[in-house]
C-alpha cells in the first residue's frame, strides 16, 4: 500500500497466551499474576487504539497485509523474513 510515496505494510504478530505470558514474565521480571494483568491491560489499550484509528478489527487477519505467528516461527526468523520482504517490496 502506498501512502504519500512511502511503502506502508500493516503487520500483526501473534502467539498463544501462554507463550506471550512467559515472554512478558521474562522481559519484566513480574510474577505470573501481575504479568497477566499487564498483558491484559496492554492488549486492551492496543485494541482500542487500533480500532479507533483504523475502524478495523484488531487481531483479525483481514485487517492486515501480513500476519505471522512468532511462537511457531521464532522472533529472529520473523524479523529476518520481514526485513527481506520489505527490502524486496521497496525495490519495486
Amino acid at each position: 500500500m502506498e501512502d504519500s510515496g512511502h511503502l506502508v505494510v500493516s503487520i500483526f504478530l501473534s502467539a498463544s497466551s501462554d507463550y506471550r505470558l512467559n515472554q512478558a514474565m521474562e522481559r519484566t521480571g513480574l510474577p505470573e499474576k501481575k504479568a497477566a494483568a499487564l498483558m491484559k491491560k496492554t492488549d486492551k489499550q492496543r485494541r482500542e487504539y487500533y480500532e479507533y484509528h483504523t475502524g478495523k478489527d484488531w487481531g483479525a487477519a483481514s485487517s492486515y497485509d501480513v500476519c505471522l505467528n512468532v511462537e511457531s516461527m521464532g522472533l529472529s526468523n520473523v524479523c529476518t523474513l520481514l526485513v527481506e520482504a520489505y527490502g524486496k517490496l521497496s525495490a519495486i
